[in-house]
C-alpha cells in the first residue's frame, strides 16, 4: 500500500484567492457547464436536480451545492505527484488545466480512466465526502486492481480544457516525471445529496442511482471528446 503523496498540494481556492479571483473561478465554472447543457441538454438537470437554475447564476457560493473536501480547488503536482484511482462521489466533477506538457511546463502526468472491467472490484465502500477520512486514505484502498493496471484513457489536455465527468467515474492523476502541473478542480452536487451504503455512490433521496450512465467530457476550443463510461 502506498503512503502519503508528497508530491501533491491541494490549495482549496476559498483560502488564497480574492474576490476578483474567486468570480473567475466560478465563471469559468459556469462556462463549462453551458458547454454541456449544449451538448447534452439534459445532463445537467439530471445530475443537479433542483439546484440546476440557481447553478447559472452562481456555483462556488451557491448555497444549494456540497462540495468534496478542501474544494474548489488547485492542485500543484510536481516531480512524483499523483492521485490513485478513485471516484469523487459527487455528481459532477470539472477539471481545468492550467498547465500542460507540450509548452514543457512538465512531462508525464495526465488525467487517467478506467474502464469497470480494468478497475476490477472496488475494495472497502468509499467514504462518503464527510466523512473524517483524507482521499488519499480512501483511495488507497478503493480500487487496488487499477493501481496495478495501465489506465484504458489517458488525457493530456491542453492548458485551458476543461474535463468534465460524472461522480461514478473511476480516474486519477499519472506521476509527474518533472516540472510542474497545475490544474483546478471542483467536484461538487446538490446538498444533502445522500449515498448508497453499499456502493457508496451518491443517490438523491436514497431512491435511485446517481445516473443510468457516467458520461465524461473534454471541452476545448477545438471540440469536444466524449468519453463515455461504458466502455472507460
Amino acid at each position: 500500500m502506498r503512503g502519503p503523496n508528497r508530491g501533491r498540494v491541494r490549495m482549496p481556492v476559498g483560502n488564497f484567492l480574492g474576490p476578483d479571483e474567486l468570480a473567475l473561478c466560478d465563471e469559468i465554472l459556469r462556462r463549462a457547464l453551458a458547454h454541456v447543457s449544449e451538448v447534452t441538454p439534459g445532463l445537467i438537470p439530471q445530475q443537479l436536480g433542483a439546484a440546476t437554475e440557481s447553478a447559472r447564476a452562481a456555483i462556488i457560493d451557491n448555497p444549494a451545492l456540497q462540495w468534496s473536501p478542501g474544494e474548489p480547488a488547485i492542485n500543484s503536482y510536481r516531480t512524483g505527484g499523483e492521485f490513485l484511482p478513485h471516484e469523487d462521489k459527487q455528481r459532477l466533477t470539472v477539471l481545468v488545466a492550467l498547465s500542460d506538457a507540450e509548452s514543457g511546463a512538465f512531462s508525464g502526468g495526465g488525467t487517467a480512466f478506467w474502464s469497470a472491467e480494468d478497475r476490477g472490484s472496488p475494495g472497502p465502500p468509499p467514504q462518503a465526502p464527510t466523512a473524517a477520512a483524507t482521499a488519499d486514505a480512501v483511495a488507497r484502498t478503493a480500487f487496488p486492481r487499477a493501481q496495478a493496471v495501465p489506465p484504458t484513457l489517458t488525457v493530456h489536455a491542453p492548458a485551458g480544457t476543461a474535463v468534465v465527468f460524472t461522480g461514478t467515474v473511476t480516474h486519477g492523476a499519472m506521476p509527474v516525471l518533472s516540472g510542474e502541473r497545475t490544474v483546478f478542480v471542483a467536484s461538487f452536487g446538490p446538498k444533502g445529496l445522500a449515498f448508497d451504503e453499499g456502493t457508496g455512490h451518491p443517490l438523491f433521496g436514497r431512491t435511485r442511482p446517481a445516473c443510468a450512465w457516467s458520461l465524461g467530457l473534454v471541452l476545448s476550443l477545438a471540440g469536444i471528446v466524449f468519453i463515455n463510461a461504458g466502455w472507460i
